[in-house]
């Protein structure tokens, strides 16, 4: 299912810096690499941030949160992540849980809900849980 929405569920995430988690994303999400030539004048990371595709991270997590809305975990984990930013707005957990900190355990939260492994046990839901309260 994973594959249907374009989020490449079993990529090994790893990175220390911003450059390597926008590297991760874009593996995540099957985005084309930038092409940065036309951009000389600026540095690299801001040449890179200039040509991330978010359009094609919306898509994919409007599509991700419509399997995973009514998932009772992911609808607290979107609630405690939506708190961070005092809301309970679930749409804004979802997007809290792919940023930095919270990435690399939601994203084997996803793994696990695909691959029918994801209930109260299981150890990266209770991991980022416990990291968002």
């Amino acid at each position: 299912m994973a594959e249907e929405i374009n989020y490449n569920v079993n990529y090994e995430i790893a990175y220390n810096d911003n450059g390597g988690y926008r590297e991760a994303m874009r593996k995540l999400f099957y985005m084309k690499e930038p092409d940065l030539s036309e951009y000389v004048d600026l540095d690299e990371e801001t040449r890179d941030e200039l040509l991330f595709d978010e359009a094609a991270i919306s898509k994919v997590t409007d599509k991700i949160y419509d399997i995973t809305k009514n998932n009772v975990l992911f609808q607290e984990l979107y609630t405690l992540a939506a708190g961070r930013f005092i809301s309970t707005n679930m749409e804004i957990g979802l997007a809290v849980v792919f940023c930095y900190d919270y990435l690399p355990l939601f994203h084997k939260c996803l793994g696990s809900f695909f691959r029918n492994e994801f209930d109260t046990d299981n150890l990266f839901y209770k991991e980022l849980k416990t990291k968002l309260s």
